[in-house]
């Protein structure tokens, strides 16, 4: 028996020396070279030092702190995935986003981890499938949809807006997170689908729960080992998984019903979905709802979470800043002229605009992004790249470089865009770049600019909480995990 124990011990030794030595000799075949390795575990690699930073909410300034000791272009380690290059090099990102651009792709990492969020739309598929939905898609953004019904739409819900934040005068705090999660949410549902969601009527939306819930959740599957194991357990962070990523199918799959009724009796309207059914209908194809499904959810999170996000940095900054805050109310009172903006007024603005360009410099609702190498390749920068490495290049951090954007970088500047030539979308990648170029970029700046004018000529807002209690959220896109407290003051 003891004999017995001892081979069977010997066995399973052997055979997880093989597996460790295995998985070496993978890692190493993958091993990025020319640019240096962030040191880590002989094991884990840098996976504590980064798994720390995210219990902190520090995990993009870790990433900021790594370039400044070790360069534009790093290699990580993260266990069970392949090796990970970030760089910020503009050089770099250029060349991912556009000049090999078939050689960068979504991939397997990216794809799986998301697939229970965001399925088979846009944002999580490459090849054909993308380019199909994206050429359809930029059907919805076209000059006369912006002056007939984005505007509308738009100026309707600063309205309701405006109306919400005056009722909370004097009641103490209020989340002006929360609120433009809900405004943009409402927004992005009437404009992409015709459908009235009424967050702003209604704080306790169990959807806007579960957005948040199913980004985070989506976010720590790249962060923590064995996500599939804890997926299929339902172990930690994955407990409440199945709730929300099911709700937020629900309401999908609910929009898609009503507005495929809309398309039977010839009313679809303005929405994406219309767009895509009218399509198929010329073509004789057939559409199948889990494709429209996945189409709501992609467009729906894409609309309002990033808008949402950019606009709360956007108030964060200005209570911080009066002197920007006031230039901002000075052109708001001449482009205006106590009346209404107009969507002829929004080219106008443009201290407005330089707001919203600084604040996406600092928190870009989409602070890194990953890609999958097809196959072997070199970065401008030098760095060897192979086959199956992931390749993820860092708005956030580009944005905090000094090589960049001079010793001030750190620092909230609005009048570094006045009078100046936009510099290149690879080194200001807020909106991605290349033929994944945002498709709602204009949509995005029509709502920010909006909503600027339309709030701050109404009321003064201030955080309730030290500036620094306000940290970004472990999200895919760069919310707040604090939510943003402030006092309602009308002007």
């Amino acid at each position: 028996m003891q004999a017995s124990g001892r081979i069977a011990g010997a066995s399973i030794a052997a055979a997880t020396v093989a597996a460790m030595a295995h998985v070496a000799w993978r890692l190493n075949r993958r091993r990025p070279k020319g640019i240096p390795t962030i040191p880590g575990h002989w094991l884990l690699g840098n996976f504590l030092e980064f798994y720390e930073s995210v219990k902190t909410f520090t995990h993009l300034d870790i990433l900021v702190q790594w370039h400044k000791m070790f360069g534009d272009v790093f290699v990580l380690y993260i266990p069970t995935m392949p090796p990970i290059i970030e760089t910020i090099d503009p050089r770099d990102v250029k060349h991912v986003l556009k000049t090999r651009f078939d050689n960068y792709v979504k991939g397997t990492e990216f794809h799986d981890r998301l697939h229970d969020l965001l399925g088979e739309g846009i944002f999580n598929v490459d090849g054909h499938s993308w380019y199909s939905q994206r050429k359809t898609a930029g059907r919805m953004f076209t000059d006369s949809k912006f002056k007939n019904h984005i505007w509308s739409v738009v100026h309707g819900n600063c309205e309701k807006l405006v109306n919400l934040l005056k009722q909370q005068e004097g009641k103490g705090t209020i989340d002006i997170f929360n609120i433009m999660n809900r405004f943009t949410l409402d927004t992005i549902g009437e404009v992409g689908f015709g459908r009235t969601i009424a967050s702003l009527d209604n704080a306790e939306s169990p959807l806007l729960q579960s957005f948040d819930r199913g980004q985070q959740i989506s976010m720590r599957r790249f962060l923590l080992p064995f996500w599939r194991l804890r997926r299929f357990f339902r172990l930690g962070g994955e407990s409440d998984a199945h709730e929300h990523f099911s709700r937020l199918s629900a309401y999908s799959r609910e929009t898609v019903g009503l507005l495929k009724a809309k398309h039977e009796e010839g009313d679809v309207g303005d929405s994406f979905v219309g767009l895509f059914l009218k399509a198929a209908a010329t073509k004789g194809e057939h559409i199948d709802d889990e494709f429209l499904k996945d189409l709501v959810l992609n467009f729906v999170i894409a609309g309002r979470d990033t808008t949402a996000q950019a606009l709360s940095w956007c108030f964060y900054l200005l209570a911080r800043h009066p002197d920007a805050e006031r230039k901002l109310l000075e052109e708001i009172s001449q482009v205006c002229q106590n009346g209404d903006l107009t969507y002829d007024g929004l080219e106008k603005l443009k201290y407005t605009q330089a707001v919203v360009n600084e604040a996406l410099r600092l928190y870009p609702s989409v602070p890194f992004d990953s890609k999958e190498a097809v196959g072997d390749d070199v970065l401008p920068s030098g760095a060897v790249v192979r086959k199956g490495c992931m390749l993820l290049y860092n708005p956030y951090a580009m944005g905090r470089s000094e090589k960049l954007w001079g010793k001030d970088a750190h620092q909230f500047k609005p009048e570094r865009w006045l009078d100046v030539a936009f510099p290149s979308l690879y080194t200001y990648p807020v909106f991605n770049a290349g033929p994944r170029e945002c498709l709602g970029k204009r949509l995005a700046w029509v709502e920010m600019k909006a909503c600027l004018v339309q709030v701050l000529k109404a009321v003064k807002i201030s955080l309730a909480i030290p500036p620094e209690g306000v940290l970004c959220d472990v999200q895919l896109t760069i919310g707040m995990s604090s939510g943003l407290p402030c006092h309602i003051q009308s002007r």
